[in-house]
């Protein structure tokens, strides 16, 4: 049966979960941890065990993004392309 589990921090991922990432130093858990460490407030992780028959078979890392519209917009005068484009 497959199985999967969400850890919501890197001290919760399991110590296998490093032996499926040996080719990929961006899903290691030192990595994670630094990237947990330094992530803004507006970023949450979560980290994903998938299982079959009890053994971890796969890894998988959800990054959250809080986005707001305020921040994703700039008014034009905020903007040095808009004001090249219109001269």
């Amino acid at each position: 049966m497959i199985n999967f589990k969400i850890y919501t921090s890197t001290a919760q991922i399991p110590p296998e979960w490093n032996n499926l990432t040996i080719h990929d130093v961006l899903l290691q858990t030192a990595y994670l941890k630094a990237l947990e460490e330094g992530a803004p407030q507006t970023i949450s992780l979560y980290y994903i065990g998938v299982y079959f028959t009890g053994n971890l078979v796969g890894i998988a890392l959800v990054q959250r993004v809080k986005l707001y519209a305020k921040d994703m917009f700039r008014s034009e005068s905020a903007s040095k392309s808009i004001a090249i484009l219109k001269n």
